[in-house]
């Protein structure tokens, strides 16, 4: 399994943005993905590249790339089982990032081989840190 190390940099983004205060959500999420798409691409973990961030009403949409194709890949099941539980663990023991998915906010997490191919996509919200184990 690949080694994660900052698959969620976009959390701290959020953590940051929470200072604006004012601002309303959707403007703070625009705000963190603009500026996370000034150091996009990025390696994240050994085999995982950061490559684009958007904002989409109150969704976080982060995209990634693998650096092999999809058939090389281990099982698609296990990868999304590992970066599912870590992306959770980080998100919901966050304190900010915890507030903005309680005020609606939604991340979303798309992943592809190295030719564009999809691999596996899934989506964290509050009901997700409700829920976890």
């Amino acid at each position: 399994m690949p080694t994660i190390r900052h698959l969620l940099v976009f959390i701290m983004l959020i953590s940051a943005s929470t200072a604006l205060g004012s601002e309303s959500i959707e403007a703070q999420l625009r705000q963190t993905a603009a500026e996370a798409m000034k150091s996009l691409p990025m390696m994240v973990s050994d085999d995982v590249q950061g490559t684009s961030i958007a904002a989409v009403g109150k969704t976080l949409m982060n995209r990634y790339n693998f650096t092999s194709k999809k058939s090389s890949l281990a099982s698609v099941s296990a990868l999304k089982s590992e970066y599912y539980a870590n992306s959770v663990n980080a998100a919901c023991t966050n304190p900010d990032t915890l507030r903005a998915l309680n005020n609606g906010v939604s991340i979303d997490y798309q992943f592809y081989d190295s030719i564009n191919e999809f691999v596996m996509q899934y989506t964290i919200d509050a009901s997700t840190c409700i829920h976890r184990e």
